[in-house]
């Protein structure tokens, strides 16, 4: 149980305001104050007198009136990213931290993210940048059994 002691508690109605005249800026919508400037907040950029989300495949991570950056090749963002790690990787790629990269020959990646490739099971081969299990396919002298194992 909390005990709380009366002493060091001031009631926000008792606070003397006015000492914050002037070093508080009131900022619109989506925008934050910066030494005393209003600018975009993370995952938005300017446009016009407004700010507005970056959009798909773009993110800002700082707040200021710089525009978006764009994600790495091979990567899409919904709109408003705000880090580098909303970049995800598309079907059939994978993140080398710093782009995504196609699938290396038998390995596939069968969703959206920045995880690595999977395997294709033992004795089955796949292209460059597969995208389905269903890609591996059976190495010479082998066939697939019933749940499609070579």
């Amino acid at each position: 149980m909390f005990q709380f002691s009366n002493a060091n508690i001031q009631l926000y109605s008792e606070l003397d305001l006015t000492v914050y005249y002037g070093r508080v800026l009131p900022c619109a919508d989506y925008t934050t104050s910066v030494n005393n400037e209003c600018v975009c907040k993370l995952g938005y950029e300017p446009n016009l007198n407004t700010c507005q989300p970056c959009a798909e495949g773009s993110y800002k991570e700082e707040a200021s009136n710089a525009s978006c950056k764009t994600c790495f090749d091979g990567s899409f963002s919904f709109a408003g990213a705000d880090t580098k790690a909303d970049c995800l990787c598309v079907l059939g790629s994978a993140s080398d931290g710093n782009t995504c990269v196609l699938c290396p020959v038998n390995t596939y990646k069968s969703f959206v993210g920045n995880h690595s490739c999977l395997s294709c099971h033992e004795h089955s081969l796949s292209v460059i940048g597969s995208t389905s299990v269903s890609d591996c396919k059976c190495g010479l002298g082998y066939t697939p059994d019933e749940n499609q194992l070579c």
